[in-house]
C-alpha cells in the first residue's frame, strides 16, 4: 500500500491470513481506512482498505457469520449510497469449503438487494467464469444467482495463469453497470492471482489540497543548505532499486506466460523470491541501522519508528456526518465540532445523577501531615524577569500559534478565546465522536501559565501534597515508571506464592469532564485561598472556545466544565482534581497515570481477589459520582 503512487479509492484483498494477533496498526496505510475480517483460524481473511476521505460505513447488518464476506456503505456528497461486498470462496479442494456457500450468499444477497441500492460485489470465488460450461456445481449456482439478480460480471480475462491453466476466478460484479466506465486486469507479481479493477463514475469532486499557512521566522542560509544537501546520501547504497530489480522479474513473468514453458516458469519464481529476499533484508537492515544511529535520541528513534511502522492518521475528514446528513461545508463542520466539545460533559452528566448537591460540604483532606509541616497557604510571588526570559529563550519555534496569530518566534526575538483543533482517534473518521478536542492557546498566556504552574509545582512539592500513587505529570515519573512499579509488585506476589488480580479503569472524557466548583473546592482544602483562589477561578470561568478546521473558524461557545488539553495547568489541575481518589480505596493497591487507574490485590483464593476489587471499584464508583 505505501508504494502504490495511484489514486486508489478503494482496495479489497482477500485471503490475508490475518488473525487475532496481528493489530489494526500493523496492517494499517497512512491515507486509507481499513476494514477487515478474519477467519479466525489458518488461511482466508479479508481486509479493504477506504481512502480516508471517503465516508464508509461497516454494514456487519448484512453479513453472514458463516459466509466469509465484508460489506461496506459508502456514502459520498451529491451521490446515492452504494453497497460493496467483498468475499472469498474457498477451493472445493480445501477443508475450509463450504457446500452450502452459494444457497447462504444467495440468502445474503436477498437481503441486500431489499435495499434498492446499487451493489459491487468483488472477491475471488474460486469459480472458473471463463469455462464455457460450469464442470462445478457452484460456478454454475453463482452464474444462475447473478442472472436473476441482474448483476452483470464485468471481468472478461483471465486471473490465474499457471502452466497448466488460465482460470477466471476473481470477480467484479454490479447491478448497475452502466456506473462502471471500465474495468479489467492488471498484470502484477504479488501474487498468483492478478489484480482486477473497474472504475466507477461518481457525481464527486476530488476533496481539495488543505493549505496551511504559516510564517517561517528561522534563519536561512543557502550556502550552509546547499551545502548540507551534497552531504546527505539521499538513496542509501544498501538499498537495492526496487525498479531495477523488478524489471527482470516482470520480464521473466511475461516470457513465462507467453511459452508456457516449466522452465521459464521456474527461472521466474527463482528470481521473484530472490528480488524479494533482496529487498526485505536491506529495508530490515537499513531500518535497523536507523534504530542503532538514533538509540540515544529519543525523538528521533521514536520518528523512525513511526516511519517504520506508521499509524493512524490524525487527519481530520473531509467529510462529517452532522445530524443525519453528511456534509463537507467547513463552518458547519467547525460549529457541529464545536457545539459537540462543549456539550460532551453535559450530555455526561444528564446520564449519571450525581450523590452530592452540597459542594460546600465536600470533605478533602491534604495527603500531607500536618503534624510534621507547619499548615500555610498558597500564595502568589512576583515573576522576576530572569523566568520571562528564560521562557521565551525555551520556546520552540515550531509550535502551532494560537487565536491572536502571534509565533514564539516573535516574542522571542491581551487573552483571547482559546483556539480548539478536532484531533482524530480510533473510529469512524464521519462521526464526531471519533475526535478529541486539543486546544492551542496565544503563545502569550502560556508565559503566565508556565509561571503560576512552576510556583505552584514548588508549593505542592514542599507540602508533599500529591499523592505518591499518581505518576502522570510529575517530574521524575513515566509511564515506564508506572509500569515497572507494577510488574515488580506482581513478581514479588509470585515469589510469595500469591497471585495477582488487577482491574484496569479509563475515565471517559476525563479532562473534560472537570467540575469547576468542585476543583475550586479542591484548591481551597489544599491551601489555595484568597486571591490565589480568585485567579484560577478566573482561569477556569468565563473561559470560551472556538474550533478550527481547515482554514475556517465557528463562533465562540463557553466553557462550563474541564480544564483545556494541550495547555500548561490544565494536566497538573486534573492530577490535583483525582488527588484525593486513592484514599478512598479501601482493601487494593492503587496506581495512576493521569486518568488511568489500576487496582491490584494479591492473595492465594480468586475468590477473594475478586471481592476485594469488587468492594474497592464500589467506591471509587461512589467518588466518580460525588465528584
Amino acid at each position: 500500500m505505501n508504494n502504490l503512487k495511484s489514486g486508489i479509492h478503494l482496495l479489497a484483498l482477500t485471503e490475508t491470513w490475518a488473525g487475532s494477533h496481528m493489530l489494526d496498526s500493523e496492517l494499517e496505510s497512512p491515507g486509507y481506512k481499513l476494514f477487515r475480517r478474519d477467519r479466525g483460524s489458518t488461511g482466508g481473511g479479508i481486509a479493504v482498505y477506504v481512502k480516508s476521505e471517503i465516508v464508509a460505513i461497516r454494514r456487519d447488518d448484512l453479513e453472514d457469520s458463516s459466509v466469509e464476506g465484508l460489506w461496506l456503505e459508502i456514502l459520498l456528497p451529491k451521490s446515492r449510497a452504494f453497497l460493496v461486498g467483498t468475499f472469498y470462496r474457498p477451493p472445493n479442494a480445501s477443508k475450509y469449503h463450504d457446500k452450502d456457500f452459494m444457497a447462504k450468499l444467495d440468502n445474503s444477497l436477498d437481503g441486500v438487494t431489499s435495499e434498492g441500492k446499487e451493489l459491487l460485489i468483488l472477491g475471488d470465488f474460486n469459480c472458473d467464469f471463463l469455462a464455457k460450461r460450469a464442470s462445478i456445481p457452484d460456478c454454475k449456482q453463482l452464474r444462475a444467482l447473478f442472472k436473476s439478480l441482474h448483476i452483470k460480471q464485468l471481468i472478461k480475462e483471465a486471473t490465474r495463469i499457471t502452466p497448466e491453466s488460465s482460470t477466471l476466478l476473481d470477480l467484479i460484479a454490479t447491478n448497475n453497470s452502466q456506473n462502471i466506465s471500465t474495468s479489467g486486469v492488471i498484470s502484477s507479481s504479488l501474487s498468483d492471482h492478478e489484480m482486477v479493477y473497474c472504475i466507477r463514475k461518481l457525481n464527486w469532486k476530488r476533496a481539495p489540497a488543505q493549505i496551511k499557512t504559516f510564517r517561517n521566522y528561522v534563519n536561512y542560509d543557502a550556502n550552509n543548505f546547499c551545502n548540507d544537501l551534497n552531504d546527505v546520501n539521499l538513496t542509501p547504497e544498501n538499498i537495492p532499486d526496487e525498479d531495477l530489480c523488478d524489471q527482470p522479474r516482470d520480464y521473466l513473468l511475461r516470457k513465462a506466460r507467453r511459452t508456457a514453458s516449466d522452465e521459464d516458469w521456474a527461472n521466474y519464481r527463482t528470481l521473484r523470491n530472490r528480488v524479494t529476499n533482496m529487498i526485505k533484508k536491506a529495508k530490515g537492515a537499513y531500518n535497523r541501522q536507523l534504530l542503532e544511529d538514533n538509540k540515544d535520541n529519543d525523538k528521533a528513534f521514536w520518528r523512525t519508528v513511526k516511519k517504520i511502522i506508521p499509524g493512524e492518521s490524525k487527519e481530520v475528514s473531509s467529510n462529517i456526518k452532522v445530524g443525519e446528513n453528511i456534509t463537507s461545508d467547513k463552518l458547519t463542520i467547525a460549529t457541529a465540532f464545536n457545539k459537540y466539545f462543549v456539550g460532551t460533559v453535559t450530555r455526561l452528566f444528564e446520564s449519571a445523577e450525581r450523590s452530592i448537591t452540597d459542594l460546600g460540604g465536600m470533605i478533602v483532606a491534604r495527603t500531607f501531615d500536618p503534624s510534621r509541616v507547619q499548615l500555610s497557604t498558597f500564595q502568589f510571588k512576583e515573576i522576576p524577569v530572569s523566568f520571562t526570559l528564560k521562557q521565551l529563550r525555551g520556546f520552540k519555534t515550531g509550535k502551532a500559534v494560537g487565536l491572536d496569530n502571534i509565533p514564539p518566534r516573535l516574542l522571542k526575538d491581551h487573552l483571547l478565546p482559546l483556539l480548539t483543533l478536532p484531533y482524530g482517534r480510533k473510529g469512524k473518521v464521519e462521526d464526531l465522536d471519533s475526535y478529541r478536542p486539543i486546544s492551542v492557546l496565544p503563545i502569550a498566556s502560556k508565559l503566565l501559565e508556565r509561571a503560576v504552574h512552576t510556583q505552584l509545582c514548588e508549593y505542592l512539592k514542599e507540602h508533599n501534597i500529591l499523592s505518591p500513587h499518581q505518576c502522570g505529570f510529575r517530574k521524575a515519573h513515566s509511564t515506564e515508571f508506572a509500569a515497572l512499579s507494577l510488574a515488580d509488585t506482581i513478581r514479588r506476589n509470585i515469589e510469595q506464592g500469591q497471585l495477582t488480580g488487577a482491574l484496569f479503569i479509563d475515565f471517559q472524557k476525563a479532562f473534560d469532564s472537570i467540575d469547576h466548583s468542585v476543583l475550586l473546592n479542591k484548591l481551597s482544602a489544599l491551601g489555595i485561598v484568597d486571591h490565589e483562589l480568585v485567579w484560577f477561578e478566573g482561569y477556569l470561568h468565563i473561559r470560551s472556545q472556538i474550533v478550527g478546521y481547515q482554514g475556517v473558524y465557528s463562533e465562540a461557545e463557553y466553557l462550563t466544565s474541564g480544564v483545556p488539553q494541550g495547555s500548561i495547568l490544565g494536566p497538573l489541575l486534573f492530577v490535583l482534581y483525582l488527588n484525593d481518589l486513592p484514599s478512598v480505596v479501601r482493601n487494593c493497591k492503587i496506581l495512576m497515570y493521569a486518568d488511568d487507574t489500576v487496582l491490584f490485590y494479591p492473595h492465594s483464593d480468586v475468590a477473594v481477589i475478586q471481592q476485594k476489587l469488587n468492594d474497592d471499584l464500589e467506591l471509587i464508583g461512589t467518588w466518580l459520582l460525588d465528584n
